[in-house]
């Protein structure tokens, strides 16, 4: 089979390969790629790779490799998303309409999600909550600026891979407290 050169197909390509999620925001390749879809579609199909269209608006690729700190990532998401939750803060409002700032993360300021950032992802200073902050750049998820990042549409995944993993975790916790909740 032979495929026709898609508009801006190297471009695409590279940054769908390597992880990146393309919306609204990435201009020209964002629009290339929606108004090619279907054709993008069978070339990353003819590959093995599914090409996701989420219908918040945005795209990726199922099937590349999942990136190497994608824990890491979860842990900051979970522990920002709580504390959200804690301050009575909706979370879909806040996170799309939102800057954050390095200094006011709560993440190393509160003992408890210091600890599980330190045990769970290595982080123990500023620099390196940045580094995780960095490589939800690479792929997509944010936008930084010297102090501070906002969330970009694809970053509503990471919010569907949390979700999935509490729905598991309620999963198995009901599981183990029996048919009964638990009571002998």
């Amino acid at each position: 089979m032979t495929f026709p050169v898609l508009p801006r197909q190297r471009d695409i390509f590279e940054a769908l390969i390597s992880g990146r999620h393309m919306c609204l925001e990435d201009g020209e390749l964002f629009t290339a790629l929606r108004d090619n879809e279907d054709d993008y579609r069978a070339l990353f199909g003819g590959l093995g790779l599914e090409l996701i269209v989420d219908p918040r608006g945005f795209f990726f690729l199922n099937g590349t490799r999942t990136p190497a700190n994608m824990k890491d990532i979860l842990f900051f998401m979970a522990i920002l998303f709580e504390y959200m939750d804690e301050q009575g803060y909706s979370l879909e409002e806040v996170v799309f309409g939102s800057d954050f700032y390095f200094k006011d993360l709560p993440h190393l300021s509160h003992q408890r999600y210091a600890e599980v950032m330190e045990r769970a992802a290595g982080v123990k200073t500023l620099e390196a909550l940045r580094g995780i902050v960095t490589s939800m750049a690479r792929y997509r998820f944010v936008v930084t600026e010297a102090d501070s990042f906002r969330f970009r549409i694809p970053a509503h995944r990471l919010f569907d891979l949390i979700r999935d993993a509490e729905n598991i975790q309620a999963q198995n916790e009901l599981m183990e407290s029996g048919p009964d909740g638990g009571d002998q």
